[in-house]
């Protein structure tokens, strides 16, 4: 794909050059050098897609750590969600680890990339189990924070029946 910046007379005159990305097949981009450079790991952030279990434990856990507390209730409902959904033990240590190194700003991204990673391998049905889940395990610990709330209507905003495609 070749993204038009600059007009073909600059690019003749030698003022700009077409770079070629190695590892992203078929992108190139128009450069003026040396007057500025572009950072290609920032311009290209590849992230990993999660399967439908890690998603949803990456939604869980942002959920309930939304309110700056996980609470031991919060934490039965994880393990009864982790149990229900793999039939065998799983680490999780690269994906704790993963979480937290996530800054509380990035939080929502994160989020709302693992609804999308969950949505696109889930059924309507396993998507409605899910979030019945998130919703007990919010209140598992008899209080709903408004961090919490948000997330929960974020998941019910995406995942409406009638949104879907």
């Amino acid at each position: 794909m070749l993204i038009p910046i600059f007009p073909l007379e600059i690019i003749q005159r030698g003022i700009a050059k077409i770079v070629n990305i190695p590892f992203a097949q078929n992108f190139f981009v128009l450069t003026l050098t040396p007057l500025f450079t572009i950072d290609f790991n920032t311009l290209i952030m590849a992230r990993r897609k999660l399967n439908k279990v890690m998603a949803g434990y990456h939604i869980l856990m942002i959920i309930s750590n939304a309110d700056g507390e996980f609470s031991p209730e919060e934490g039965i409902q994880m393990v009864d969600y982790m149990s229900d959904s793999f039939p065998f033990d799983v680490s999780l240590d690269n994906e704790l680890d993963e979480l937290l190194k996530l800054k509380r700003e990035d939080y929502f991204n994160h989020f709302v990339n693992a609804m999308d990673d969950f949505y696109i391998d889930s059924t309507a049905e396993e998507r409605s189990k899910f979030l019945n889940n998130a919703v007990k395990m919010v209140m598992a610990d008899k209080k709903i924070t408004s961090e919490e709330s948000m997330y929960l209507r974020e998941i019910f905003n995406a995942w409406e029946p009638e949104t879907e495609i």
